[in-house]
């Protein structure tokens, strides 16, 4: 259970740095917007912990950490797009879901797709955990590196359906996810025989490595606000204080890789 709570706990603490980091300029830093990342993560830990000994042998803790990732994720991201009832004026790109550029109206119809949304998630990654794909690490590495591809491309579509209708189409950000997906995936298999495992854990890592290189490294400005200047500069000093965790989770990835490796 221990490693569980670690994993999740350090995986809330790298979404919160990293959300925080992009949006408390524009939004300003809001410590229950923080702890509440922190505390879904941890559910989400619990979750894995109740759920998966029954189903997987072995599930190594980067993995959980991955998982988590996932699951916090898309939840945020459901709710935001679903459910969530919010002024939309701040932004560029529609926070609400919509076709094309038309948000969908009434609420109930966002609901309902919502809802169907989630189910089939629910039973296409449920489903997953039944297949073992054996002890053989080459097979599972091109297994891994077809499956990292098909799960950056699904990413690539969702953030082209939500992101070109106001910003165009940019071929080199939407292959970005399919190249990254197809690394993560053919790594990640090579140390994992469960395909559920394997696959949440490759979508994990596609977002978590594409937010830290468009995020910290590149630093490019959140488009997704209508303003292109920062509203709340106290937080555009102060968010450098957030690289401190999220660097702690990075450590933590690092160190849980390279025993897999090791070992």
């Amino acid at each position: 259970m221990f490693q569980y709570l670690i994993a999740g706990l350090l995986a809330g603490v790298h979404r919160a740095s990293w959300g925080a980091f992009k949006d408390s300029p524009y939004e300003g830093f809001r410590v229950q917007a923080y702890l509440r990342s922190i505390l879904l993560s941890l559910l989400w830990s619990m979750f894995w912990f109740l759920w998966l000994p029954g189903k997987v042998s072995v599930v190594q803790p980067l993995y959980i950490f991955l998982m988590v990732i996932l699951l916090d994720t898309l939840t945020v991201e459901i709710y935001k797009l679903f459910f969530r009832i919010e002024n939309q004026k701040k932004y560029k790109i529609p926070s609400r879901f919509h076709l094309w550029n038309k948000e969908v109206n009434p609420e109930w119809q966002r609901n309902i797709i919502g809802v169907i949304l989630s189910g089939l998630l629910i039973v296409i990654f449920s489903s997953l955990f039944s297949v073992n794909l054996g002890t053989d690490p080459t097979k599972r590495f091109f297994i891994g590196m077809m499956l990292g591809f098909i799960a950056g491309l699904c990413e690539a579509v969702g953030g082209m359906w939500k992101d070109a209708p106001f910003e165009g189409f940019e071929p080199l950000k939407f292959f970005r996810s399919p190249v990254v997906g197809t690394i993560a995936g053919s790594i990640l298999f090579l140390f994992q025989t469960n395909l559920g495992v394997g696959m949440l854990a490759t979508f994990g890592a596609d977002r978590m490595l594409i937010e830290t290189y468009k995020t910290f490294i590149l630093r490019r400005r959140n488009g997704r606000f209508l303003s292109k200047k920062p509203l709340f500069s106290k937080e555009l000093s102060l968010r450098k204080y957030l690289v401190i965790p999220y660097s702690i989770t990075w450590i933590y990835l690092v160190f849980n890789f390279l025993g897999l490796v090791i070992k």
